[in-house]
């Protein structure tokens, strides 16, 4: 069960029936509902295809079938042969030489070179080209055939094995809202008898709030049909990875064949179960001012040396040399959060996890339809990067209201929009 269903109102953990009951909600009166078809491959061993001429009959010169009617053995005697089949001796026949027959000379006479007709060459007589039949075909002494006695590739196609089955099965996604914009996604496939099968369920919260119009990248997960985003936004410093939360719209547009364009920007939300509320830094409209100069410098060179442009690598380094002076100079005697207005860092070893301290923007309290517990839905800024938190009340330490910060752990989702 998801630890972080808390955020969303569920500080005790559900029992498996509450559970079940919420996904049947989801299920049965969703407040969003999607599905498409989603393609995968089963492996096939004895599905196979060999070549045939053309004229027999068979569509793309092909023929395909199960293995046990190949020549009539079945899957086991195609790997250990027929025993008992007509002039074809069985395995323990073969070291004793029984069951030969006339026609078929027996291994040691092969070695000796005895049970050689007088119509069948021996290899000496093959490579000095005596022996050789009047009748035998000119490419035998010549070579391989020319392009125009060769067979055209109407007339004979390569073999080819097939190892794997093509199955589309229709995916689904429902959401049971607990509240404005948050509740659960319930992800899952529906069998051909219409029965859903769960495959994993996740809690959300969404924004209509775009948070960033840089390149976004969209990734598929290994474990699950689910899908992670990546926008490298230059006033954070950091590449964010996000959950993506409409999965179904992007599996839509994967599927369709031509060059549609990716998606153009992401609005940012984020979960958490831990967070502190921190008094701001003093700033007079002369700092806001002076700060905002140096943060448009600083996104001008980081664009610049993006690019390739060495001379702003070098001004890039040089001031990250002097603020870094600055600091160790003030920590002696000043707080560290006294020095550092925001921050957004990766955590621990989940990929989405962030560490961040941010400004309020906005905040305003929410309730669980089912719980009735409280939560804070807050606006952060981080360096200009806006994005939307919803946090327990009983996980927050402090009082949130506007102008203050924000410090805590985040869970970073997103939803990607794409161009019309």
């Amino acid at each position: 069960m998801h630890k972080y269903l808390r955020a969303i109102g569920f500080t005790r953990p559900l029992t498996r029936d509450e559970y079940g009951s919420l996904i049947n909600e989801a299920i049965l009166h969703p407040a969003y509902r999607a599905a498409t078809t989603k393609t995968y491959y089963e492996e096939a061993p004895d599905t196979f295809s060999i070549p045939l001429r053309a004229g027999d009959g068979q569509e793309d010169g092909k023929y395909t079938g199960d293995a046990s009617d190949f020549t009539g053995y079945t899957s086991e005697e195609n790997r250990r042969g027929r025993a008992g089949s007509a002039g074809a001796p069985t395995a323990e026949e073969w070291p004793s030489g029984a069951g030969a027959t006339d026609e078929a000379p027996t291994a040691e006479e092969l070695l000796s070179g005895a049970g050689e007709t007088d119509e069948t060459p021996t290899a000496e007589e093959l490579l000095s080209g005596a022996g050789t039949p009047d009748d035998a075909p000119e490419s035998w002494l010549s070579g391989p055939e020319s392009p125009e006695t060769q067979p055209s590739p109407s007339e004979e196609k390569p073999a080819e094995i097939r190892t794997e089955l093509e199955i589309e099965t229709l995916f689904g996604e429902f959401r049971v809202a607990a509240g404005p914009s948050f509740g659960l996604s319930v992800c899952g496939t529906f069998e051909e008898d219409d029965t859903f099968t769960l495959e994993y369920a996740y809690p959300y919260f969404l924004t209509d709030n775009v948070s960033s119009s840089e390149e976004i990248t969209v990734e598929g997960r290994i474990d699950t049909e689910s899908y992670a985003g990546t926008v490298d936004d230059l006033r954070v410093g950091v590449t964010i990875i996000f959950r993506l939360q409409n999965i179904i719209d992007h599996m839509k547009r994967m599927s369709r064949r031509g060059g549609d364009r990716g998606p153009v920007s992401v609005s940012l939300s984020a979960l958490s179960i831990e967070g502190t509320v921190m008094m701001p830094i003093h700033k007079t409209d002369q700092d806001r001012r002076r700060s905002r100069i140096v943060a448009e410098n600083r996104m001008n060179l980081m664009t610049r040396a993006r690019d390739g442009d060495e001379n702003a690598m070098r001004d890039l380094t040089l001031e990250d040399m002097d603020n870094y002076s600055v600091v160790m100079d003030k920590i002696q005697s000043e707080d560290v959060f006294s020095l550092v207005d925001t921050y957004f860092m990766p955590y621990g070893a989940e990929c989405d996890l962030y560490s961040v301290l941010c400004e309020i923007v906005t905040c305003d309290p929410v309730f669980n339809i089912y719980t009735g517990e409280k939560l804070y839905r807050m606006t952060l800024d981080c360096n200009g990067l806006p994005f939307d938190l919803l946090i327990n009340s009983r996980d927050l330490y402090g009082e949130p209201a506007a102008g203050r910060r924000f410090r805590g752990i985040v869970w970073m989702q997103g939803t990607v929009h794409y161009p019309d």
